[in-house]
């Protein structure tokens, strides 16, 4: 990856972050999936080519996001840090 290619897909990372942040209520809270489910997902040897970011970014929605917990919900205040509580209490005037 060249330096151009390099900004060109860290910009997509931040947007793709900004977006997961915005949209996180959309989002399941809790992972609706089995332990080891990601085992069988992936390939057991690492690829001998670079693959393509399209592909990289496939897999970590379709694969590595269904079982992250989402810790930063605002369906679930406990997990809110101190600022991000404060902030969503003045914004909706409620938990």
């Amino acid at each position: 990856m060249d330096a151009d290619e390099f900004r060109k897909r860290g910009k997509e990372m931040v947007e793709y972050i900004a977006s997961y942040m915005e949209n996180i209520t959309d989002r399941r809270v809790s992972p609706n999936i089995e332990p080891g489910y990601l085992r069988p997902l992936l390939p057991t040897n690492a690829p001998n080519t670079p693959e393509k970011w399209e592909n990289v970014m496939y897999d970590v929605e379709n694969k590595i996001m269904p079982g992250r917990p989402k810790a930063y919900s605002r369906r679930v205040p406990a997990s809110l840090s101190a600022a991000e509580a404060s902030a969503n209490y003045r914004e909706n005037n409620s938990w």
